[in-house]
This record gives C-alpha cells, structure tokens and sequence, in this order.
C-alpha cells in the first residue's frame, strides 16, 4: 500500500514539472478599444506603442484593427522591433481577407517572437493617408490590455515613410496609436533542476528504505 502511494506521490511530481514549463491559453495586446478616442485615416506611416512586457510572451500572431468587420481597404504590414530599431523582429502583411477575430484581422508569424519581461519593445503597422482603413489615437486607460504587457507611450515612424521602424515616442505615458495588435501566449518557467533532482532524491531514499527492511 506504502510502495503505491509513494509511486502515485512521484508520478504526479513530475507531471506536474513537465507540464507546468510551456504556456498559457492565448492573450491579446489590446483586449478592447474604450469609448473616448480619436479615430484617424490622415496619416501615412507606421503607428504604434512602445511596450514593456511584465511576463515573458511568445507572440504567434499580429494584426490590423478593421473598424466594422466587413474587410479592410487594402492591405497593412504589422511588425515588431527592439526598442533601438533595425530590421523588425518579426513581421506580416494582414490582408484584406485575413482572419478576423475580434476586431482585428491577424497573419501567422513564420517564427513566433518571444518578448521577455521587463524589456522594451516597440509594435507598429503601416497606415496609408485616405486609405480608408481608420485606425485609433487613444488616451491613457481607454483601451483594455489583455497582455501582460505595459503600454508606454505612442509610437510613430517619420511622415510617408510607409513600413519603417516607428522611431518617434509621442509625449504622454499610457497614449497608443491602436492600429496594430498581436495574439501571444504567456510563457510559463521551465520547471528547474533543482526539483528534478529534489524528486530523484525522494525516490533514492525511499529505495534505501525498502531494500533495508
């Protein structure tokens, strides 16, 4: 009765180590746009934020706000960058047609990005003057933020740039452009050495103690 009991003991140890070190269920960057806000369609560039992850996230997906459902204008680059530029970490063209969940259409990254806790990045998508596909200029606290992740300030690349690094941080904590938006997973610790070995510990006592019955 004692060898089953310690057996079920261990077993679910070490189920549960090797299950808790993937993810999370999905999360979102901006969960819900709020009410007060100014929509815009006068600008051609790359907007966005400047982002702080508090938990480690593997992003799988980005996307494009389409303000009624109904299809987007044309289609919008989205990508992600370190918070000092160069080539995007990851990017994707959201087309017309793309899969729309929420209120946004979302593209698959080829390779997923991982953003760790406490580093800044920066998110942007490309918008077209006139396009006729609005995106939001959004106050502190109007927006809902599904992530674990700390919206900064705007961000915003040099006018007709097109898909650039978003290299201007607009004054004011908390403001976004809302344009852009991914879908991530919430990366869980991998379990640690330190309680594997705690377990093989359990087990080489607990042999010892029946071999010296």
């Amino acid at each position: 009765m004692k060898q089953h009991i310690m057996i079920v003991v261990v077993s679910a140890m070490l189920l549960s180590a090797l299950t808790n070190g993937r993810t999370q269920a999905a999360v979102v960057l901006f969960s819900g746009t709020g009410s007060g806000s100014t929509l815009r369609d006068n600008y051609s560039g790359t907007v966005g934020a400047r982002i702080t992850p508090t938990n480690s996230i593997l992003v799988t997906q980005l996307g494009y706000w389409d303000q009624d459902g109904l299809g987007l204008a044309t289609n919008h680059q989205v990508g992600i960058w370190t918070d000092t530029g160069g080539s995007p970490l990851g990017s994707v063209t959201v087309q017309t047609n793309s899969t729309l969940i929420g209120v946004y259409r979302y593209a698959l990254l080829t390779t997923p990005i991982t953003l760790t806790n406490g580093v800044t990045y920066r998110i942007g998508a490309e918008v077209m003057d006139t396009s006729g596909d609005a995106w939001l200029e959004k106050s502190a606290g109007d927006y809902t933020v599904g992530a674990p992740v700390i919206i900064n300030q705007r961000a915003y690349s040099g006018s007709g740039a097109g898909f650039a690094f978003p290299v201007n941080a607009a004054a004011g904590v908390g403001l976004a452009y809302i344009a852009p938006n991914f879908i991530s997973e919430v990366l869980v610790p991998e379990p640690s050495a330190l309680l594997l070995c705690g377990v093989g510990g359990m087990l080489a006592w607990w042999r010892r103690k029946q071999t010296g019955r």
